[in-house]
């Protein structure tokens, strides 16, 4: 069966860290070791992730650019690519010992062989993204990759390149933060590892889980999505 060809559509689209796997605390650690290595300046750790909404779904160089501003910095062009350089190289050491929560690979599988079309928005660089699923041997199940640092701001920017690949489809978002419920009206919320960040979400219909392993189950609840959708 060509999943593409289904009458209905039913696009997941999944973030990754605090969905498939939780690398978060040692990202945040690794922007502000590359922020202090070029500018000399320690930020604590809580202090950023108290205002993660800010940072979620922009590109490093953006990133980089509110810490400068927040810290009445003059920056040149060089030294934010410096700190750009220095966590590109420690994000491939992080993704490269990452482990996917248990029981997710089976869920991917899963959901693939339902027939939903699988779809991942991060953060993350592209190439990461595909170094990971290489390495867990998910790579087949994804129909499509969309980063945040290649394909514009995680939210409506990747909700229009997927209605422009699957132009009848309906989107379920899969994460753990505001910006991964933008622009659906059905969001499964994985709230388990990450549950003090997320912010009151507006939205037709919301979906709590503690895991990605409560997808299926969660999809076998939404009755008829186009019509929720109306």
């Amino acid at each position: 069966m060509d999943i593409v060809d289904i009458v209905l559509k039913i696009v997941l689209k999944i973030d990754i860290d605090g969905v498939l796997l939780d690398s978060m605390d040692s990202i945040v650690k690794l922007f502000l070791r590359c922020f202090f290595e070029v500018f000399g300046i320690k930020i604590d750790s809580n202090t950023v992730r108290q205002q993660s909404h800010k940072f979620s779904g922009l590109t490093f160089e953006k990133i980089f650019s509110i810490l400068v501003e927040q810290h009445s910095l003059i920056a040149e062009q060089s030294q934010i690519e410096e700190c750009i350089n220095k966590l590109n190289k420690g994000m491939e050491n992080i993704i490269n010992k990452a482990q996917l929560y248990s029981g997710a690979k089976e869920t991917i599988k899963d959901l693939y062989g339902q027939g939903y079309i699988l779809v991942i928005s991060s953060a993350l660089p592209k190439r990461l993204i595909e170094k990971l699923l290489e390495k867990h041997n998910l790579t087949e199940y994804f129909q499509l990759i969309l980063s945040a640092q290649e394909d514009g701001k995680k939210g409506e920017e990747h909700i229009a390149r997927i209605y422009r690949e699957y132009p009848d489809s309906t989107i379920v978002g899969v994460g753990d933060s505001e910006v991964d419920a933008q622009g659906v009206k059905i969001f499964i919320w994985v709230y388990g590892a990450r549950k003090d960040f997320i912010r009151t979400l507006r939205l037709t219909r919301v979906f709590k889980v503690p895991s990605f392993n409560e997808v299926p189950s969660i999809m076998l609840q939404i009755q008829e999505p186009n019509v929720a959708f109306d």
